[in-house]
């Protein structure tokens, strides 16, 4: 994304997350690849050959934290990674506490989409603050 354009300054692009040019990869000689959510079988197996080391970090409906404190651990960072979720889940809950009357209210969290809005499940990030906010979810969201 262009807002990280100043921090990935001489880092060679290998391709987007769901199609990295392999002969890319390969040069670039990693020691670990950190695949995001990948679900192409094909892809991994192919990443796994350039190094065991290949991890799939992600899934969109699962806990975020989770998947955090397994890169944290990964690069050797796990206490920061366990910092960094403590501090937040810190802020969130003092955002909660400022919300005044709205405090517990319950709230929906949409997505537009080229087809149209989505509401967010409760393990997508934007859903998982609101709940520690303190907010809560219509019933018919509440999954």
């Amino acid at each position: 994304p262009a807002y990280l354009a100043d921090k990935v300054e001489g880092i060679n692009i290998v391709g987007n997350l769901l199609q990295p040019v392999m002969d890319k990869v390969v040069a670039a000689k990693p020691d670990l690849i950190l695949a995001g959510d990948m679900q192409d079988e094909q892809v991994l197996k192919q990443l796994r050959e350039i190094t065991p080391a290949t991890l799939v970090t992600m899934a969109p409906a699962d806990d975020w934290k989770l998947f955090f404190r397994g890169v944290g651990n990964a690069v050797n960072k796990l206490d920061a990674a366990n910092k960094f979720i403590t501090d937040h889940e810190a802020a969130a809950k003092a955002a909660g506490e400022k919300l005044g009357k709205n405090k517990g209210a319950e709230v929906s969290i949409v997505r537009w989409n080229p087809d149209g809005p989505s509401w967010m499940e409760n393990k997508q990030f934007a859903s998982g603050v609101a709940l520690e906010m303190g907010l809560k979810r219509p019933a018919s969201q509440n999954k």
